[in-house]
């Protein structure tokens, strides 16, 4: 491996630090909010409104950074966005009141949406074609980890160093990636292609223009394509379900559902995460070998269906803590599964020169859903208060999530009726007939 190869490597990792820190920063509401709302006596709609922040910014600018991404390069716009982020996890050193925390879960949802996009970009541009399921599957993974870490060992951290010192250590990780990221941003990451200049940033005024131009073609791209958008659709309703479990409401709902201890209900939801970094290798696989399709959507959202509809029952019957975390696991493999297909397959039905843009798209309808569902959830779960401040029974939980399994079940039915398209990218040529 050649100097300029191991660099681009290199860049790749800080990439995924970057990834992974983004990941712990989506989740740890899950764990610092309900806390810090038991001491300050915050209500369940506020502790889901100021978590809801983080992805009103890093849903609504995902198409924003993908255009920047693909004008500027994803190094640049990577640091750019780390920048931020660091800054929004300073904020909560100031005060835990809301208006500081919700300033921080704000702009660090601002700044690490310029991840997302970025970082499936880079792999776009700097590894075979043939590869990129597989790598859109391993940034999951890295992802996904983070989610992990950003559950139990999270809650571990914060035990032990309080929640500044882990605000600390979030604030100082965002300045070092973003630092390598800047003195980088000029590094050629082309190694399979033409060599090319990387872009230059040639002021606001040459890109405010274009990038709005960028951000409609984004939407044509999405709504003037009905397979796009049934992918689109099915995406954002596993994705949305799942953030609320993993990164909200989990911990909770398993306590309350099951009598453990919020400990062990830590480390049961982590499976949810697990199950997580597990699913993106089957999505990697399932989209890197389905010719047609239509049926690898239905080939995963039909059994996630199913798996919801179980966590449902499982948390109606009261059953274990370990009931719950063994099926919560398996709606993590499926989740994950429909992210990296819906990823990948929308990246192989537009121009190369367009992926972030269209990915991003995607993104902020996403992300959309997730602001509803975070919100919404906090709404139904406050209806049920428990005896204790700052707890909720049972049935609120399952009214919250059962709106929410139904919203996947309808677009189950949206796939099955969408029309059959056939992989174009190549991707899977050894397995067309």
């Amino acid at each position: 491996m050649g100097a300029p190869a191991r660099r681009i490597v290199f860049l790749f990792v800080v990439l995924l630090l970057g990834y992974f820190y983004s990941g712990v920063q989506r989740i740890s509401a899950g764990v610092i909010l309900p806390h810090i709302g038991r001491s300050l006596d915050f209500s369940a709609a506020l502790i889901g409104f100021l978590s809801s922040l983080f992805f009103y910014s890093y849903g609504f600018t995902q198409n924003v950074w993908g255009a920047l991404s693909d004008r500027l390069g994803p190094l640049r716009s990577c640091a750019i966005g780390m920048g931020m982020a660091a800054l929004g996890s300073a904020a909560v050193l100031i005060a835990p009141t809301p208006l500081f925390i919700g300033l921080s879960r704000f702009l660090c949802g601002l700044g690490l949406a310029a991840f997302f996009t970025g970082i499936y970009i880079y792999a776009a541009l700097a590894f075979p074609k043939e590869e990129y399921p597989f790598w859109v599957g391993f940034v999951q993974i890295i992802g996904n980890l983070g989610t992990v870490a950003a559950v139990a060992p999270l809650g571990f951290m914060m035990d032990v160093f309080g929640y500044r010192g882990v605000f600390l250590i979030l604030t100082v990780w965002a300045v070092l990636v973003s630092a390598v990221l800047w003195f980088s941003r000029n590094t050629n990451i082309r190694v399979h292609a033409a060599q090319e200049k990387p872009p230059e940033f040639e002021g606001l005024g040459a890109i405010i223009k274009p990038t709005l131009e960028d951000i409609k073609l984004g939407y044509q791209f999405i709504m003037g394509d009905r397979a796009i958008s049934t992918i689109v659709c099915a995406w954002s309703a596993a994705s949305a379900a799942v953030m609320a479990l993993q990164g909200l409401w989990g911990v909770s709902w398993v306590s309350v559902s099951s009598g453990a201890p919020v400990s062990a209900a830590r480390f049961w939801t982590t499976l949810v995460s697990l199950g997580l970094v597990a699913g993106a290798a089957c999505g990697a696989r399932t989209a890197s070998r389905s010719v047609d399709i239509r049926a690898g959507m239905l080939a995963i959202l039909v059994p996630l269906c199913v798996l919801w509809l179980v966590y449902l029952a499982f948390s109606w019957l009261r059953l274990p803590a370990y009931a719950t975390g063994v099926v919560g696991f398996l709606v993590g493999v499926g989740s994950s599964s429909c992210m990296v297909f819906s990823i990948s397959t929308i990246k192989s039905l537009v121009p190369l020169s367009r992926a972030g843009l269209a990915i991003g798209t995607g993104q902020m309808l996403l992300y959309l859903a997730v602001i509803v569902v975070q919100w919404g959830s906090g709404v139904i779960i406050n209806l049920f208060p428990g005896a204790e401040q700052g707890t909720y029974l049972n049935e609120g939980f399952l009214l919250a999530f059962g709106v929410m399994t139904a919203g996947l079940i309808f677009s189950l039915f949206l796939t099955w009726r969408m029309p059959r398209v056939y992989d174009k990218s190549g991707y899977n040529s050894s397995s067309k007939r």
